[in-house]
């Protein structure tokens, strides 16, 4: 077994998080972490259990805040005493602590200050153990089995309890299986050279030598052979004392560690591996602050690592409030990344430019920025003076276009004119003297231009080469260099001259050309005059599975894609005739048959000759399928018109009809080829006028809404005949309207019937009106009859009665004076029987005028209806209106009244009438419960009878209501009406 030691302890509380979360959230002991101002920093659940507190909620209060009142001062102190070193040992000492509801309990407090390598403190570890058991008699003071019970049972690693001589008490069973032991009760009594070589045991006695010495507790990490395999484990030995602070030994705990640290070296490797970037490298949260900064971020802003991670984007760049970042947070969000130029401050005060580059990502649910910072302090600079050298050379540089550059035989620069120094952007005298390969020129491929040029110089013979320049400015440009040698008088080659020609243009141009035939749906291919194809497009290899190489080279013939010579044909066509032209063919691909439009194009020199041809194949199979779907559809739309009854004509944009149906002919009798090409000024016998026809038919296509035309027209026997026509707009598949399509029917019978209709009801109408006048002469009549004749009769008879009881029967016959008078009252109730007859059958007030007789209505219908109150209001008393259509006004306004009074449910009732312009209009409104004026039934015939008397004076009816919402009765009479006529 072998073992190697590490031991720093700085940072020890982070490092150390996730190892005393475990004893947190498993132990049954109350834990707590304590910081040097006696604040809770953490707080175990049965912490919080023991003190009655919940979840959390002990966290950031101070200690004394659950210590007792008279134990204050001297734990408290304790505290003191172990920060200033003053004692160094652990406390172990039994208090007071009162719950969260006021209870006080009794827990001995284990407090013990944690410190890292250099004796810097840390934070007080603190344990509230409840010992009562373990002191009672029965138990007999700290047993074995108690130990073991209450340091190991609820720790989920090794753990061990050893003695003062380093002799085990106790192990757990996780410490027993280390160690391929199955009962942890083996390694009791045992010590460390039992277990481990001599030299690693008695480092590990040391080690516990120290700790018992010292008393205070120690922790360190290191790798640890067990069972063959080198672990990495976390190791923690601490001094025990009994409750009488005798030191009883030590307890140690170790954990295995060994994943963690490969993810720290992982980490470290990261890390490591940014601090290797020239760039900047910043990891910024959505507020805009700092989790992650390299060394090159550090050094750039003269900033440590830990004042950066707690700064934000505002703090270092002066162009970014805080304000401003959610914005530009939200936007890198939404686009993945986001590329920017701005400032950043350094500590010093420095301000100088940068490239950021951010790029977003998420990390366990939260939104991160990684961003890359480039200093390009280096590069405005060079734009910026390469800016200056394009001014002071620009008269020169406009007058040369292309660039001049001499070589003498070593490949080094003669001479060089402007256009070279505004395309490099580097002057004449930093260039000349030096070679391509020598200079940083950036140049790409500078080593094959050289070797070109030397060439030259080697064999005379002039080279052609293309060349790839990129300025400082980041713009590359294309130049098309031709090197020539330049030879003394004795012919021998002294130098080379290149001339060379910016095409970046014309590149850009290719290349904007092959990105456009690349990615273009149609075939494209080209051919040399032997048929063979020199290029095909993506579209090409995809239809046919194959690449663009396998083209090459061959004919379609060869690749077996024209197998009866057919193309092959087209393209010798277009080579002797020098001219395009274009065919329909069909292919086969591999998705099936397909009907292509082919351009056969010939491809010229600059001398006009035919060097090859460009074929460019447009996939019509859809179109084609429409097309025959479209012939179908007139065929099927032909088939339906030809044999409808009803007449169909279509006619185009401007109103010209292009179809007519057989329909059509024999209704007009106009033959269709009278009636086509023509608008309907032409050929024309309706009841309307052309122009307003064709008004709707352009109506029609220019809303596509429809539209209903009737006419009355002369048919083919010079008869009459209704029309009805039904007018659409027609429509390409594109949606543009092309036209309008109208359906007519012939509704002449259908007229007749209406008309037929109309004049029954006209007189069942009249024939009422005839009715209602009738039975009112008969009420007028029965009522004067009533009045004139039995009225006075009865009054008569009651007179003449009264006087027979005066005279006859002054002395004393009450018997017969009770007979007589009964008689005299009876007389009296039928006079007032007969009175009320009259009065229902025409009431008096209404020979008086309208305005009067609605006053007694009024009056009569709140004496009947107690609990309805009816209010009449007359705008204008002077309302004269002869007696047919008082009368009406009076029975309509009565009948309302009756329908209240029986099926309202109402407190009130108003009636109106005024006088609006050339009509009288009467309004009776309830408060009643109301009905669904859309549901209301056809019995109702109250509500007829209204409409019907309205109808025989040419007025006009409204009656509105809703549930619970009451009932207005409008009606509106001429004030100047023409007389209804009662002949039967």
């Amino acid at each position: 077994m072998s073992s190697m030691r590490d031991e720093p302890a700085m940072n020890l509380l982070p490092k150390k998080k996730d190892f005393f979360q475990d004893i947190f959230e498993r132990s049954a002991t109350a834990m707590t972490i304590i910081g040097q101002d006696r604040i809770f920093l953490a707080v175990n659940t049965a912490a919080h259990a023991i003190l009655g507190y919940e979840a959390e909620e002990l966290t950031g209060k101070h200690f004394a805040d659950i210590l007792h009142p008279e134990d204050q001062l001297l734990i408290l102190n304790a505290f003191d005493d172990r920060l200033t070193h003053e004692t160094t040992g652990d406390l172990c000492l039994e208090s007071r602590y009162i719950r969260k509801n006021g209870q006080i309990i009794q827990r001995t407090l284990h407090l013990s200050p944690v410190r890292d390598a250099h004796g810097g403190f840390l934070y007080f570890f603190a344990q509230l153990i409840d010992t009562s058991a373990l002191a009672s008699p029965k138990n007999g003071g700290l047993s074995e089995d108690n130990q073991q019970r209450i340091l190991f049972d609820n720790f989920p690693f090794l753990a061990w309890l050893k003695d003062t001589e380093s002799r085990f008490l106790a192990v757990n069973q996780p410490f027993a299986d280390a160690f391929g032991l199955a009962a942890a009760d083996g390694f009791v009594g045992k010590t460390d050279q039992d277990i481990y070589p001599q030299d690693l045991a008695q480092q590990y006695r040391d080690d516990d030598q120290e700790v018992l010495g010292s008393g205070d507790r120690k922790i360190y990490e290191e790798i640890i052979e067990v069972q063959g395999v080198r672990k990495w484990f976390e190791i923690y030995k601490a001094p025990v004392w009994d409750a009488d602070g005798k030191l009883r030994g030590s307890v140690g705990y170790a954990r295995d560690i060994t994943r963690r640290k490969e993810t720290e070296q992982h980490l470290a490797l990261n890390e490591f591996t940014l601090n290797q970037v020239n760039d900047s490298v910043l990891l910024i949260d959505q507020h805009g602050r700092f989790h992650y900064a390299n060394d090159a971020a550090c050094r750039a802003l003269n900033y440590s690592r830990a004042e950066l991670l707690g700064m934000g984007v505002p703090d270092i760049d002066p162009d970014w409030p805080a304000a401003r970042w959610p914005e530009c947070f939200d936007h890198i969000k939404i686009h993945g990344s986001k590329k920017i130029e701005t400032r950043h401050q350094a500590k010093d005060g420095r301000i100088f430019p940068v490239e950021v580059s951010a790029r977003y990502f998420e990390y366990h649910g939260r939104g991160y920025n990684v961003t890359l910072v480039r200093d390009i302090t280096e590069r405005k600079r060079t734009e910026e003076l390469l800016h200056k050298r394009e001014q002071e050379f620009r008269a020169l540089v406009e007058n040369s276009p292309d660039t001049i550059v001499r070589y003498d035989r070593e490949c080094r620069r003669m001479y060089v004119n402007p256009a070279l120094t505004r395309v490099t952007g580097i002057p004449a005298q930093e260039m000349l003297g030096k070679t391509p390969v020598g200079f940083e020129l950036n140049y790409g491929e500078t080593v094959q231009y050289q070797h070109a040029i030397q060439q030259v110089l080697q064999n005379g013979v002039k080279q052609e080469i293309e060349l790839f320049l990129h300025s400082p400015d980041g713009k590359t440009s294309c130049l098309q260099i031709q090197l020539m040698p330049e030879r003394a008088p004795n012919g021998q080659i002294v130098s080379v001259l290149a001339l060379g020609r910016d095409i970046t243009a014309l590149k850009e141009s290719e290349i904007r050309l092959r990105t456009l035939v690349e990615n273009l749906p149609d075939f494209i291919a080209r051919f040399d005059l032997l048929g063979r194809y020199t290029y095909v497009n993506p579209s090409v290899a995809k239809a046919y599975g194959r690449t663009s190489e396998h083209f090459v080279g061959k004919t379609m013939r060869e690749l077996h894609l024209d197998p009866d010579g057919q193309q092959e044909k087209h393209i010798k066509e277009t080579i002797r005739l020098g001219a395009p032209h274009a065919i329909e063919n069909k292919w086969m691909t591999p998705d099936g048959e397909r009907f292509f439009e082919i351009r056969f194009i010939p491809k010229k020199d600059g001398r006009g000759q035919t060097i090859g041809v460009l074929a460019i194949g447009r996939d019509i199979t859809e179109r084609k399928q429409a097309d025959e779907l479209l012939l179908k559809r007139e065929q099927e739309f032909r088939t339906l018109a030809e044999n409808l009854p009803d007449l169909v004509v279509r006619y185009d944009r401007d109103c010209r009809r292009t179809y007519v149906n057989p329909a059509y002919e024999q209704e007009t009798g106009i033959p269709a080829r009278q009636s086509m090409h023509k608008t309907p000024d032409a050929k024309w016998r309706t009841g309307i006028s052309g122009e307003e026809f064709n008004a709707t038919l352009c109506k029609v296509m220019e809303t596509q809404i429809p539209a209903q035309i009737f006419l009355r027209g002369t048919k083919a026997n010079l008869q009459t005949a209704d029309y009805a026509f039904h007018v659409v707009a027609e429509c390409n598949p594109d949606g543009e309207v092309i036209g309008a399509l109208a359906i007519g029917k012939n509704v002449t019978v259908l007229k007749e019937t209406q008309r037929r209709l109309e004049e029954s009801q006209l007189l069942l109408r009249q024939l009422a009106a005839h009715n209602e006048t009738a039975r009112e002469d008969d009420r007028r009549h029965l009522s004067r009859e009533i009045h004139d004749e039995l009225g006075q009769c009865l009054s008569a008879l009651r007179m003449g009665m009264s006087s027979v009881l005066e005279l006859q029967y002054n002395e004393d016959h009450s018997s017969s004076q009770a007979i007589i008078q009964r008689m005299i009252t009876l007389v009296d109730s039928t006079i007032q029987i007969v009175r009320n007859l009259v009065t229902w059958l025409r009431p008096s007030a209404l020979d008086m005028g309208i305005v009067p007789a609605l006053e007694w209505l009024a009056e009569e219908f709140n004496r009947v209806h107690p609990g309805i109150r009816c209010i009449l209001r007359v705008v204008e008393e002077d309302i004269h209106l002869d007696e047919k259509r008082a009368t009406e006004i009076f029975r309509i306004t009565q009948e309302s009244l009756t329908n209240i009074s029986r099926h309202a449910d109402a407190t009130e009732v108003q009636i109106a009438l005024d006088r609006k312009e050339s009509h009288y209009l009467l309004e009776v409104r309830d408060n009643g419960k109301g009905f669904d004026s859309l549901l209301q039934k056809k019995q109702s015939f109250g509500l007829i009878g209204v409409r019907e008397r309205v109808l025989m004076l040419e007025g006009n009816v409204e009656i509105s209501s809703m549930p619970d919402q009451g009932t207005i009765i409008r009606v509106g009479i001429p004030i100047h009406a023409h007389s209804v006529s009662t002949d039967s």
